[in-house]
């Protein structure tokens, strides 16, 4: 029985620190306005300056603006853990 527990715990330690990886990596990327590479894109708001990544139990959101050259840049960059407000960055 002992065992089986141990086993269940090792298990679930290891997906949870998984997880935090992939949500640490993602915020960090987000945060030098990259790409997530483990959140999936999920749709490109109707204005076509904000595209929405979802990754599991967070959600990334690039905001892109124009600038004066008429060139798009990624101006602002959002982290949102189960729905709250994680990590943002705006240049």
């Amino acid at each position: 029985m002992k065992k089986c527990v141990k086993i269940i715990i090792a298990v679930f330690a290891v997906i949870v620190v998984l997880w935090a990886g992939m949500l640490l990596t993602d915020t960090v990327k987000s945060q030098n306005f990259q790409e997530p590479i483990f959140a999936k894109e999920i749709r490109v708001e109707a204005d076509n300056d904000t595209i929405v990544y979802q990754g599991i139990g967070y959600t990334v959101k690039r905001m892109f603006f124009e600038n004066q050259n008429g060139e798009n840049f990624c101006g602002c960059s959002e982290v949102y853990l189960f729905g709250k407000p994680f990590a943002a960055v705006i240049t």
